[in-house]
């Protein structure tokens, strides 16, 4: 994990490497409202950054336990990779820029929740 600071001047100079996981069940997509800037507020998709040395498999698997505790029982399918470019970040003064890699991962069941 990066210190706050050298945190601050990657979001500053570089690009940041994300993956977003579309969570379909019946032809609908899981949404979540963002706490954190950037885009706080606004609805996206499940997703988060790849970390260094982290494979784009290991960070799917991650976010999805992380994000919604569930872990992925097949391979999501890729749709693309897409650009995020935000005004503000979790730092006052710094824009962020995404390089975002996008799947869609159909859920096949949902998990018997108690009654």
């Amino acid at each position: 994990m990066l210190d706050n600071q050298i945190f601050k001047t990657v979001v500053d100079s570089t690009p940041l490497i994300s993956i977003d996981i579309l969570m379909k069940k019946d032809n609908k997509i899981l949404l979540g409202r963002r706490i954190n800037k950037p885009a706080q507020g606004y609805f996206f998709s499940i997703g988060g950054k790849i970390n260094k040395n982290e494979t784009i498999d290991n960070a799917m698997a991650r976010v999805a336990l992380n994000e919604l505790n569930i872990e992925l029982n097949s391979v999501p399918k890729f749709i693309g990779v897409f650009e995020h470019f935000y005004d503000d970040s979790i730092y006052k003064d710094v824009s962020t820029h995404y390089v975002n890699i996008a799947y869609e991962y159909e859920v096949e069941k949902t998990p018997d929740l108690p009654t």
